[in-house]
């Protein structure tokens, strides 16, 4: 995905998150991309991008159709931008949460069962087998560090699951909730942390 967040549009008033949608065609003084069409502030590189980010995460994390800065999608963009760092592994875990949606999806159609989000689950699973608990245990101020990713988790993952619930469907509703989990937050935090140390160890 090649969008760019925009701070702006996660901190500015209920007015402004619910901007009017730009034409597709606009471009900006970056290249030939475009801005998200419902207004969020997001760049994309192109209007293909953004239709792939639209069909994928991007449905479920744009703050352009909010009326309101009382949503909860709100409240999440505000919090992981105060988390820094940490707030943007958590987005990640979004990503990877949309990314499975999608593919069940793709199968059972809106109507997205557990089953189908466990089969999308283990994609991840077959791959990963570490505990965050342990993998975070090696960066340097572990007790500091594994603290602040609780507390920003446990925010986090309420507001989460509801945003996704609303964006999914009622159809959808079981399969949000059984995905989206504090427990299933960390491992993903987990393979985040092992794929950083990887790299920073074959840099």
């Amino acid at each position: 995905d090649c969008a760019t967040s925009s701070a702006a549009a996660a901190s500015s008033s209920a007015s402004d998150a619910a901007a009017p949608a730009r034409d597709a065609s606009e471009s900006t003084s970056e290249g030939n991309g475009v801005f998200c069409l419902q207004g969020c502030g997001e760049w994309f590189c192109s209007t293909a991008c953004l239709m792939e980010a639209l069909q994928s995460h991007h449905h479920f994390l744009c703050v352009g159709p909010l009326s309101s800065t009382e949503h909860p999608l709100f409240a999440l963009k505000m919090l992981l931008l105060e988390g820094g760092g940490l707030g943007d592994l958590v987005l990640l875990c979004a990503y990877a949460f949309a990314a499975v949606i999608a593919a069940a999806r793709d199968t059972d159609g809106p109507s997205v069962s557990i089953e189908g989000a466990r089969r999308g689950w283990r994609r991840f699973e077959r791959v990963f087998h570490e505990r965050w608990e342990e993998t975070s245990a090696r960066k340097e101020e572990a007790d500091e560090y594994q603290a602040e990713v609780r507390r920003l988790v446990c925010e986090a993952t309420p507001l989460l699951r509801e945003s996704f619930a609303e964006r999914a469907g009622d159809a959808a509703t079981d399969a949000v909730h059984w995905l989206i989990t504090e427990e299933h937050i960390f491992f993903l935090l987990g393979l985040f942390d092992v794929s950083s140390q990887a790299i920073g160890h074959n840099g």
